[in-house]
């Protein structure tokens, strides 16, 4: 078994309707079009959102992050 520090490398959470689970796909240090892709094993993997067209949205009780409004085409109440 073969392992490495992960702090500081890029990488996507990314969703898989397939399996109806999450990874996240970690790119190549000097060649980033070569990635794999890693099962979360992590109940707490702490992580900064850096994808400019993100946005957290509130409706009441529901929270979730999506693409930005304009992205997206809706208009919103900031």
């Amino acid at each position: 078994m073969k392992s490495q520090p992960a702090l500081g490398r890029l990488g996507i959470l990314m969703y898989s309707a397939l399996n109806n689970s999450y990874f996240i796909r970690v790119y190549d240090e000097n060649k980033l079009s070569m990635f794999k892709d890693y099962d979360l094993k992590l109940s707490d993997l702490c992580f900064e959102i850096a994808d400019e067209d993100a946005y957290l949205y509130e409706d009441g009780d529901k929270l979730w992050i999506d693409y930005s409004p304009e992205t997206l085409g809706i208009s919103t109440d900031e």
